[in-house]
């Protein structure tokens, strides 16, 4: 029955028209969301090896036996979460600086033993994006809709941020995956009533964090959600679901295993902290105050590769046009969470002379060389995409097809670029962590090859 003061389809034609000439049947929608799958596949496989960008980007990376494929330089930190695990003598991880990150080391354990570290870890990095993949699917399909369920499909399988790390054994192949689950959660967080529902979500997330930094981003937005739905009362229970997850492996590491509470790897907020209890230089911090609005520029376009932040911006464009559709409560909160933290971070006076802290990590953090540590944010740019594609129809449903199309490739030539030798995909790579020059990525590819897991050379 329609609403008083509405008007049926058939009075509208021209309309209605359009959205059912234009409507996906299942079947069409099933063979587009496989064939994603499949390009999903693909660049995973194209990611392996040499082929690897978190490996290959470095000016030298390692290339070790008995295939002669490139890793990370910090790939003794991550291999000593697996030796933590496998019970071995402290001498073999007590100097690693991610063994918190132990989400992704349980999960790859009996894979790793299975088939080796690197093997077992790059396994159980594909089945956590297959799952990741489904899981996006079925969201997008429960509350967007099959058009947008397609669009959010290919947008993901595409992705550079799923080929930059997954094709290697280490936690950071998990960030994409816990941030989609992570989305999800936030999303029915924001439309629970229940204080026991709420909680349970936010230790979902808290879990989640145990793989990756997710709580800076996702831990905010989910405080940010409280209050905005006016919710005091949960916040404490939150907060405590949030950091408990952490807070037992710190535990566990610094009672139990002997392991420093700091180090240089994670003592850095709290130096940006300590900056802002102590500002100093007044003139140096008006001087990195002014560089804000470019910094935030470079960071937004290179945290999620480029054309995706490029076509959020259009789409947000397009829905002025079109549909009017409103971001969401669980979007705008991961979006001021996000900015909240580059504020923290880019914001901060300058550190003084002396160290504040032991560590000399956390400078490196302000400016344009970390936007991955604004990755998050790319399943808001990806969801609401979808659904305006979802939502846009008439003559404005050309041009987001169109936007996310144009996207799609623009991903596809950066996931496929090592591979396919794509000029720019080693400045895209860079432009996400500055680490090395941009050359870096085609000088190794030319001289240890381009090959993938199953093409092994011994000797170069």
């Amino acid at each position: 029955m329609l609403e008083p003061g509405s008007r049926s389809a058939a009075s509208r034609p021209e309309e209605a028209t359009p959205i059912v000439q234009r409507s996906l049947s299942p079947r069409t929608a099933g063979l587009l969301i496989g064939a994603a799958f499949i390009v999903l596949t693909a660049a995973f496989w194209l990611s392996t090896g040499t082929l690897a960008p978190y490996a290959a980007t470095l000016n030298e990376p390692l290339a070790l036996p008995p295939c002669n494929y490139l890793y990370n330089i910090d790939h003794g930190h991550f291999e000593a979460t697996y030796f933590l695990l496998d019970g071995r003598p402290a001498q073999y991880w007590a100097s690693s600086v991610v063994l918190r990150r132990l989400l992704f080391p349980v999960l790859a354990f009996p894979f790793m033993k299975w088939l080796g570290f690197a093997s077992g870890g790059v396994l159980t990095s594909l089945l956590l994006h297959w799952a990741a993949f489904a899981l996006l699917v079925w969201f997008a399909k429960r509350t967007i809709g099959v058009r947008g369920a397609v669009a959010a499909a290919w947008l993901f399988a595409t992705y550079p941020g799923i080929t930059y790390c997954c094709g290697l054994p280490y936690s950071y192949a998990a960030i994409v995956p816990f941030t989609v689950a992570a989305l999800v959660l936030v999303r029915y967080l924001a439309r629970t009533e229940s204080m026991m529902h709420a909680l349970l979500l936010a230790l979902g997330i808290g879990v989640a964090a145990t793989a990756y930094d997710l709580l800076p981003i996702f831990g905010g937005a989910v405080l940010l959600i409280a209050l905005a739905r006016r919710r005091p009362l949960w916040l404490p229970g939150m907060v405590i679901a949030l950091v408990a997850p952490s807070a037992l492996i710190a535990l566990w590491l610094t009672v139990g295993k002997h392991v420093p509470l700091l180090n240089a790897n994670n003592a850095v907020y709290s130096d940006y902290v300590a900056t802002w209890l102590h500002p100093s230089r007044p003139k140096a911090w008006a001087a990195l105050l002014i560089r804000l609005p470019e910094l935030a520029i470079r960071n937004y376009v290179y945290c999620a590769f480029v054309f995706l932040p490029f076509v959020f911006a259009g789409m947000l464009v397009l829905n002025r046009l079109g549909p009017r559709l409103p971001l969401e409560l669980p979007e705008r909160c991961i979006l001021v969470a996000a900015l909240f933290l580059f504020l923290l971070v880019n914001a901060a006076p300058p550190f003084p002379p002396e160290k504040i802290s032991p560590y000399i990590f956390a400078p490196q953090l302000r400016g344009d060389g970390w936007a991955r540590l604004y990755q998050g944010i790319f399943v808001v740019m990806l969801v609401f995409s979808a659904r305006v594609v979802e939502a846009t129809s008439g003559r404005w449903l050309g041009a987001a097809v169109a936007l996310c199309a144009l996207t799609v490739l623009g991903n596809a030539s950066v996931a496929f670029g090592p591979a396919l030798r794509v000029p720019y995909a080693g400045d895209v790579y860079i432009g996400f962590y500055r680490h090395s020059p941009p050359e870096a990525l085609q000088r190794n590819l030319d001289h240890y090859g381009r090959r993938p897991l199953g093409f092994c050379r011994p000797q170069l």
